[in-house]
């Protein structure tokens, strides 16, 4: 996997050393900065941006908060699945908190198959198109 920086996101590519040369993946990723700027003066923002090295994207899902750690990827390589780190910012009655989100129940059952699959090049696993 490897990211390449731009104004408003990134581009993640995925590729395995047994897919056909040449062939990398690429998807787009917005940051989606906007989501947290009101809270980009507190401290704790801060270092969690830090702590991604500033390759993190934010999302609004379920009414809450979520920051992205895009160094690590995610489980699975559909569009709607989760990162292996992410964040749930919660911001009530001038409070905020920060947690590290739980692992999500509705991986598939085959997701570690499916994984392996796809590192060993099998093209029916790549990430769906956006």
């Amino acid at each position: 996997m490897g990211i390449a920086n731009q104004s408003d996101g990134y581009y993640v590519g995925i590729h395995s050393v047994f897919d056909k040369p040449g062939t990398i993946y690429f998807y787009e990723v917005h940051r989606n900065e906007y989501l947290i700027a009101h809270l980009m003066k507190d401290k704790r923002i801060k270092e969690l941006i830090r702590f991604t090295k500033g390759y993190y994207s934010v999302e609004f899902k379920k009414g809450e908060l979520i920051l992205n750690d895009l160094r690590f990827g995610k489980f699975g390589f559909q569009k709607n699945s989760p990162y292996i780190f992410s964040f749930d910012i919660s911001y009530n009655d001038d409070k905020l908190d920060i947690e590290e989100a739980g692992l999500d129940a509705n991986l598939p059952h085959n997701f570690f198959s499916t994984y392996i699959r796809r590192i060993f090049g099998n093209e029916g696993e790549k990430r769906e198109k956006d």
